[in-house]
């Protein structure tokens, strides 16, 4: 299970760790985005620290409709206790959690501050609940 929480600003907020180029771990803060279909996104600045490994440019599509292609690079992020290779768009801002990496989990974000948001692989087929 992966834990966060709520922020004041209704924000649900969690920390993950994200593997450098050299293998050395960073925990990260991200806020979770259920409107971004990717994986991550990350700083211009955070993905120069870790050292990713570029990968070509995305497209992206915007809430306000704009089309942009931002650079694409490959991460490695533990994630419910295993590490994932996952994509990383560089955009500036929050640092993002997508639905891509979401899928296969339960979602929980009791939104009241301080609330604990709770991510859970969903059971699969035969198995009890």
């Amino acid at each position: 299970m992966i834990r966060g929480w709520v922020t004041t600003e209704r924000e649900a907020r969690l920390r993950l760790l994200i593997r450098a180029h050299d293998g050395s771990p960073k925990e990260v803060q991200f806020v979770i985005d259920t409107g971004f279909t990717g994986f991550l996104t990350l700083s211009s600045r955070m993905i120069v620290e870790l050292d990713l490994l570029f990968l070509g440019h995305s497209r992206a599509a915007l809430a306000d409709g704009h089309i942009m292609f931002p650079p694409l690079y490959e991460a490695v992020v533990t994630w419910d206790g295993k590490e994932r290779l996952v994509e990383v768009l560089d955009l500036e801002g929050a640092d993002l959690v997508g639905m891509a990496l979401l899928e296969g989990f339960n979602l929980n974000i009791p939104v009241v501050e301080g609330g604990v948001v709770t991510i859970e692989p969903l059971k699969k087929s035969g198995e009890s609940l």
